[in-house]
């Protein structure tokens, strides 16, 4: 049947049936046509063209029917072949043609058609003829490419921006829908592994100290709505530690539904670095202000020393002198003046010593020169050579201990734990000093029956111009300068109550590979 010669209506009319035919396909937006149907002709010749052609393409009907090639010559060159290799298909399979395909109307406009038509039969001559029908699509297209352009622009921008870009469903994994390619080199992660592992993000990506916070952050923004806006620590897949500033929003339709939740993912990590930089040089800041100030009282305790601890001896001195010119000084007083002004000259010695060595590991330059000494010998030599111990009794046990040591640096250990001994106790007070092996080193003992050393002042007493309380007489620096030499021997020093009552003062000077804090 062709639409030139339609059945005839119910009432027997065929004009009737016609006419309604006819109207029925002129008043439909699309061109319909009818072809004659020749598998072995490159043209088909037209045999109806509906009037659309008109107000589409600007070409009446006729000049289809008149011009079998106008087709061809107003469809677009890039889609002949297509639509020639279409119709050869449909020819063969006698199945419907179907193509979409682009023409020019007269005025040189391009419109988009989709085209279907199929063989049908004619009942009266018991030929074949295309019958089909063209849709102009030219507005779908557009939307179609624009919609194309719009997502083609906005993956741009997404995939540009230095941050990862993602979607994510509005369920308590947080499951993810996109991640924009910037994750592969901020996280060493493609799509491709968060498609597979719906869990990425919580199972691989957030430090597990950081985990459990961001949990809970992601439950308040799934069931209120917040925002999500954390920061916290990322592993790279190469195990590097990346700081990440992670914000995210939920995406509301026209009705306020919420649809998804849509964030992005910066990498903070040199900001990071830069804040720990400025935190590690503002601590080393107050730590050399803490040195500065230190050193300030350093000196003012110093000042203070010299003109307080060398002002009686020097006055002693001074009044010796003047009594050494007198006339009618004997020879005993003489004697008794000079052995006088002697102690004292080496007791200012001492406490310059004691000043000098304190500035000196201050600076660091105070090493030890050790070689293997006797210790025992060492310090029972040096207790009943001393001249410190002002008359007191002290019982020595030192038994030979050969260790690598520093001989004046451990000498002058004993000799300030001896003037210790005798500056804090009264007069005929006992003294005794130990040297024994201890745990591969050496231990030197100086204990007294003396009052001893409070608990709360035991951890003080080592260190500079400590006295235990503002009565005590001496400079406070001797006790520090045995434990400064101590530790430069690696070892350490320490006070202990002395069982039948007083104070054990103890050094320990470790052998090779002895632990110092034993």
């Amino acid at each position: 049947m062709s639409l030139a010669e339609p059945r005839i209506g119910a009432d027997g009319d065929p004009s009737t049936a016609a006419v309604d035919y006819r109207t029925l396909v002129e008043q439909i937006p699309a061109i319909t046509y009818t072809e004659t149907h020749d598998p072995h002709s490159p043209t088909q010749r037209v045999t109806f063209v509906s009037p659309q052609a008109t107000r589409i393409l600007g070409h009446a009907p006729q000049e289809f029917i008149d011009d079998p090639e106008l087709w061809r010559k107003l469809r677009h060159p890039a889609d002949r072949a297509t639509v020639m290799a279409a119709e050869r298909t449909a020819d063969v399979t006698r199945r419907p043609f179907r193509a979409e395909y682009r023409m020019y109307d007269r005025a040189g406009k391009l419109h988009w058609f989709r085209d279907d038509a199929v063989i049908v039969e004619d009942d009266g001559s018991g030929g074949t003829f295309w019958q089909g029908v063209m849709f102009d699509v030219t507005a779908e297209k557009e939307a179609e490419q624009q919609a194309r352009e719009a997502d083609r622009r906005y993956r741009s921008l997404v995939e540009s921006l230095p941050c990862v870009v993602y979607v994510d469903h509005l369920d308590a994994r947080a499951t993810n829908v996109y991640t924009s390619p910037q994750s592969e080199w901020l996280l060493g992660y493609t799509n491709q592994d968060w498609e597979r592992d719906p869990d990425l993000w919580l199972s691989k990506l957030v430090h597990p100290d950081d985990r459990d916070r961001l949990v809970a952050a992601e439950a308040r923004h799934v069931e209120t709505g917040e925002p999500f806006d954390e920061v916290y620590r990322a592993l790279h897949r190469d195990g590097r530690t990346v700081w990440i500033r992670d914000v995210a929003v939920v995406v509301l339709d026209e009705d306020g539904t919420p649809l998804y939740s849509q964030g992005f993912m910066l990498d903070i990590t040199a900001q990071k670095e830069a804040e720990a930089g400025l935190k590690d040089a503002l601590d080393r800041e107050h730590a050399h202000a803490d040195d500065l100030r230190k050193m300030d009282d350093l000196k003012n305790t110093l000042l203070h020393t010299l003109s307080h601890d060398l002002k009686g001896p020097i006055t002693a001195v001074l009044a010796s002198t003047a009594a050494l010119k007198r006339e009618d000084v004997g020879d005993a007083e003489r004697r008794e003046l000079l052995d006088g002004m002697a102690r004292r000259v080496r007791k200012m010695d001492r406490l310059l010593s004691d000043l000098l060595d304190l500035e000196r590991l201050g600076r660091g330059i105070s090493e030890p020169v050790t070689f293997p000494v006797d210790l025992g010998q060492l310090v029972s030599d040096l207790v009943h050579g001393t001249d410190v111990l002002e008359g007191r009794s002290v019982e020595v046990v030192a038994r030979p201990v050969v260790a690598h040591v520093d001989p004046p640096k451990i000498e002058r250990i004993v000799e300030n734990l001896l003037v210790n001994a005798v500056r804090h106790t009264p007069l005929g007070t006992s003294i005794w000093v130990r040297v024994a092996p201890h745990e591969g080193g050496a231990v030197i003992c100086v204990e007294d029956a003396g009052p001893g050393v409070p608990d709360a002042a035991k951890a003080d007493v080592f260190e500079p111009f400590s006295k235990g309380n503002a009565e005590s007489a001496g400079s406070g620096i001797g006790l520090s300068l045995v434990a400064r030499f101590a530790e430069l021997h690696g070892g350490r020093a320490w006070v202990e109550d002395r069982a039948a009552g007083g104070a054990s003062f103890r050094v320990f000077l470790p052998g090779p590979g002895a632990r110092a804090d034993r």
